[in-house]
């Protein structure tokens, strides 16, 4: 009987009132097998109901008309909408994964969770071996799903189906809504009356148009119906996005728009990748970038500086992680200089406004908190250092909160390591009992890396975690670094009535003392870099030990790894780090050689070079030490060698030696390198 009702509030997605109902989350505990309870529910639901199956595979030809996912490929579910979501949370659980399902479904829809027994699910083996638990790090029981639960099971709308419990609410929508739209081929007012605004800027000429949305609001619908517009007026459009499945939505409504078929929509709008070679040759009137903040920051430039129309869309809140730093890095100083039209829609179209399951979501996945309560007082700051188990479920939405705001990548995956990770310690600043500063601690390195340092060092072995320890000890070619201990900063704030203050900076002084007094070697901290956070933390007195070579996909900046000694051991070992700085940094040759005498690095030179020869370290982790070891060579006037001789000495690109020497590709440049460093390492 119990098994009966659920399958009646199951099927309310294909009942002719199904708009009238608010879409909900079930969860539904068990210890039974899983694939034997899909099952039982897929057998018991008609074809009709379109079901999205994530983290558990069903057979194809019996369920042919279900969609399938595992949860790595979470993402080939968006642009589709379902009536039923399915998430397999004994495969783990990914908030990430779980958002872009819940934002495939419509109205009255039912999110379902199968899960471990609610008792069990903290300590269950499918959260306590996370990915992202470091090396040498064990996790007995995840706050993350414990919280979860906590907020799940106190919600009324959540309904619940295990032994000995059901509870099946059934929630209608308040039909005092907002006005529809006049207009029956948009789903809402709100894209309506932005549909006719872009397209007024599109016929004024206006370069660029940013429309942004939360999850679930039309965007790609309305794209597609604005591009069936433009396509009326003889424009030629091509549409680009991080995945071609994901635009479903997108060509539906522009076939819908022009009373065509998908197909011949696809080929009015041809899609292409974002690293398709003609997306910068101007070859449309306008360009559709779908999801730009998917998209690293420099590929986005690049499109938007080499096409003269454009028009980007992107989610701003949800499981990418990158909205908000999209609104910071590019949106906002574009609209601070008027170079650019935003709107932004905000009434949802696959469920009602106050959708519970949306509300439910964000507040345990994303942690909004509904208020923060503020003294603007900075007088008697105190700070404390806590585990994130230690905070109520609303104090850590407050720190989770203001550490989002001011790190733009932070995605609910993240948040969810934050919580669990048995390496990270958070140090708050409170003014009054207010929040009003945040960081984040990383531990890493120690003992457990002991029987891994020499491994480390060479380049042989990569572990998980462990990232200034790893990086150092690879750096200097050293394996006692790795041994060290070190405090990384992985993230920190301050609220926004509070900064240019100095409390950032008393904050880290208190991180040092702090960890200091427990025998740390070594504060780190790694960030992209820009002129005004470099000096912010040479004020904190770091030194820069590490510049990357490739830019971050969300902010498009060069990352630092800086550090701070703390102890005896730690203070003698600066003046190596900064100077092999110094050496992978020389531009000239006798920039180069004039750090190798300063600091002595002939050691580091050779253990770098000796770990190229055996393959354990690729040429960029090398630094500069081949260019070096060329150039003692040419030195001492032994024959040069062709392809060395073209990088160091006549400083050509790599492409133009590629095709200088007819090399295939950047995998046979490596290869005749590595010929010519054998070559000139056994002259010596």
């Amino acid at each position: 009987m119990a098994f009966t009702n659920l399958i009646d509030w199951l099927r309310y997605p294909e009942s002719a009132t199904a708009p009238r109902y608010h879409r909900q989350l079930l969860l539904y505990p068990m210890e039974t097998d899983v694939y034997e309870s899909v099952n039982c529910l897929l057998q018991a639901l008609p074809e009709t109901i379109r079901i999205a199956l994530l983290g558990c595979a069903v057979a194809k030809d019996t369920y042919p008309t279900v969609t399938q996912s595992d949860l790595r490929h979470y993402k080939n579910l968006l642009g589709q909408e379902f009536d039923i979501g399915i998430y397999n949370a004994y495969e783990g659980f990914h908030p990430n994964a779980l958002l872009a399902l819940a934002g495939t479904l419509r109205r009255a829809g039912r999110l379902i969770i199968l899960c471990p027994p609610l008792a069990q699910w903290p300590t269950h083996s499918s959260v306590t071996r996370p990915r992202f638990l470091s090396y040498g790090c064990t996790l007995s029981k995840s706050y993350f799903i414990e919280q979860f639960i906590q907020q799940v099971m106190g919600e009324p709308s959540v309904a619940v189906f295990e032994a000995g419990r059901l509870r099946l609410p059934v929630l209608p929508v308040d039909e005092h809504s907002v006005a529809g739209p006049d207009n029956p081929i948009f789903a809402t007012r709100d894209q309506e009356n932005i549909y006719t605004s872009i397209l007024a800027d599109i016929g004024n000429n206006l370069p660029l148009c940013v429309l942004t949305a939360p999850r679930g609001r039309g965007k790609s619908a309305l794209a597609g119906l604005i591009c069936g517009a433009l396509i009326h007026k003889a424009m030629k459009l091509r549409l680009i996005s991080p995945l071609h499945q994901s635009q479903t939505v997108f060509y539906r409504h522009l076939a819908q728009s022009l009373a065509t078929t998908e197909e011949k929509a696809k080929c009015l709008v041809p899609w292409l990748p974002p690293d398709h070679p003609d997306i910068t040759a101007d070859i449309a009137d306008i360009l559709i970038v779908d999801e730009a903040a998917a998209l690293p920051l420099p590929v986005v430039l690049r499109i938007v500086n080499s096409n003269a129309r454009c028009l980007l869309t992107t989610t701003t809140l949800g499981f990418e992680g990158s909205g908000l730093g999209f609104l910071h890095k590019f949106l906002a100083p574009r609209l601070h200089h008027g170079s650019l039209a935003h709107f932004e829609l905000h009434e949802p179209v696959r469920w009602a406004s106050d959708d519970p399951v949306e509300k439910l979501l964000d507040r345990c996945l994303l942690f909004i908190p509904s208020q923060i309560p503020m003294q603007l007082s900075s007088e008697n700051i105190l700070f404390e250092r806590v585990r994130a188990e230690q905070l109520t479920f609303e104090k850590l939405a407050e720190v989770f909160h203001l550490l989002h705001e001011s790190h733009y990548q932070t995605s609910p995956d993240d948040l969810m390591r934050l919580t669990d990770a048995p390496d990270i310690i958070f140090i708050l600043a409170k003014s009054d009992g207010h929040l009003i500063g945040a960081a984040v601690i990383n531990i890493e390195g120690g003992a457990c890396l002991t029987g891994l340092a020499q491994a480390i060092a060479s380049g042989q072995r990569r572990i998980q975690g462990h990232l200034s320890a790893q990086s150092i000890a690879l750096v200097c070619a050293q394996p006692e670094f790795a041994n060290q201990v070190y405090w990384r900063i992985n993230r920190i704030a301050v609220h926004p009535s509070f900064r240019r203050q100095r409390i950032g900076k008393k904050m880290v002084r208190y991180i040092a003392d702090l960890a200091e007094s427990h025998n740390v070697d070594w504060l780190s901290c790694s960030y992209g870099s820009t002129h005004s956070v470099d000096r912010f933390w040479e004020d904190c007195g770091f030194t820069i030990a590490r510049k990357g070579n490739k830019q971050d996909k969300a902010s498009g900046q060069v990352s630092n790894l800086i550090v701070q000694p703390l102890s005896n051991t730690a203070h003698n070992k600066l003046s190596l780090i900064y100077g092999l700085h110094l050496f992978d940094k020389a531009d000239s040759d006798d920039e180069l050689c004039q750090s190798v005498n300063d600091f002595g690095l002939h050691t580091v030179i050779a253990n770098r070079l000796n770990a190229y020869l055996k393959g354990s370290r690729n040429r960029y982790q090398t630094g500069n030490a081949l260019r070096y070891a060329f150039l003692k060579r040419e030195q001492a006037s032994k024959a040069p060698l062709p392809v060395m001789v073209a990088m160091y000495i006549e400083r050509v690109t790599e492409h133009k030696i590629i095709e200088k020497f007819k090399l295939a590709g950047k995998k046979g440049l490596e290869r005749k390198i590595r010929l010519e460093a054998e070559q000139l390492l056994a002259d010596r």
